[in-house]
């Protein structure tokens, strides 16, 4: 009987969003970098930020597939599954278009 009410509580899905929100920011500070190289015809710079970049955005894409696959299904999130994986989109749709941005540039 316990172990049936405790499954109606879940664990925090927030490590998951913030680790997701790391690697996105990570991403996102290297774009300014990527364009100073680029502004300064830097472009051995500019490909290796760039590979970072798309790297970066890969590292995100597997931690928010993650995240769909292992967000906890609980009666009881601290917040609403909708506005948890809005959240999770939003912030990809940061690392895509940074990857988008460096690769056109790049290319």
């Amino acid at each position: 009987m316990a172990s049936g009410l405790l499954n109606i509580f879940s664990t925090s899905p927030f490590k998951g969003i913030q680790a997701h929100m790391d690697t996105v920011h990570l991403a996102a500070k290297l774009l300014p970098q990527f364009m100073d190289a680029v502004y300064a015809e830097n472009w051995t710079d500019a490909a290796r930020m760039n590979a970072e970049v798309v790297a970066l955005e890969n590292k995100a894409d597997d931690q928010k597939r993650y995240f769909r696959l292992h967000l906890p299904s609980g009666l009881f999130l601290p917040v609403s599954r909708t506005d948890l994986v809005e959240l999770l989109h939003n912030q990809e749709c940061v690392a895509n278009k940074v990857k988008d941005i460096c690769g056109l540039i790049s290319g």
